[in-house]
């Protein structure tokens, strides 16, 4: 309610809501919706909704159509006609490989294919931050990721009508830290994970109050 239907209506193409599709990814415990956005003709936007954590995500996409699939059982002889053993790029120890396993899928030309690859590159943005009636400056940030570290920008602005508009990215030093020095009311963050990240903690902030004049 708001949060996702608002995103969802200043994205998409309503001249195009027919070409909808939605599936139900069980292995990772997702649902996901794609749809054309604004100015394409084909579907190219995800929306994602992990029903096991019940938080929200975007993507994009090049499948015309996602769905829930069942697989068939390959043996490994069968296998030959997805490649050599060195050019097959889906794990071997897949759902794709077992029989009757539900997984998601998606039609790509004349193709049924499944989603495979390296992972994309995660982006966090907080809400705006402000020390009640004040203007404030944030000088240091501390990410707190499992098993990595961050890059973060800032936005900052003095009234709420401004534009958000992101500094550029500044990576966290070797203790963690990284300094910055932004005056504003409204402060919002924006973390890229780095490393072999598995799971963004949150971030300590140090802002203070200044005075008026």
């Amino acid at each position: 309610n708001e949060n996702v239907n608002r995103f969802f209506f200043d994205n998409v193409d309503q001249g195009t809501l027919y070409l909808m599709s939605a599936a139900v990814d069980p292995a990772k415990k997702l649902i996901i919706w794609a749809y054309a956005s604004v100015g394409s003709a084909t579907p190219d936007k995800l929306i994602i909704y992990n029903y096991q954590t019940q938080k929200w995500t975007s993507g994009t996409t090049d499948v015309s159509r996602v769905a829930s699939a069942s697989t068939p059982a390959v043996t490994l002889e069968g296998m030959d006609v997805y490649g050599t053993l060195e050019t097959i790029l889906t794990s071997f120890d897949s759902r794709l490989w077992l029989g009757g396993k539900l997984q998601l899928a998606g039609v790509h030309d004349a193709k049924i294919v499944t989603f495979t690859g390296a992972n994309a590159t995660a982006t966090l943005e907080t809400g705006d931050m402000e020390i009640a009636g004040s203007t404030s400056s944030i000088t240091l940030i501390k990410p707190t990721v499992d098993n990595g570290s961050a890059s973060m920008a800032i936005a900052t602005r003095r009234l709420l009508n401004e534009a958000i508009t992101y500094s550029s990215q500044t990576a966290a030093d070797a203790e963690n830290r990284i300094a910055l020095r932004s005056i504003g009311r409204y402060h919002r963050l924006q973390l890229t994970p780095t490393g072999s990240w598995t799971s963004v903690v949150g971030v300590d902030v140090e802002m203070n109050k200044l005075g008026s004049r």
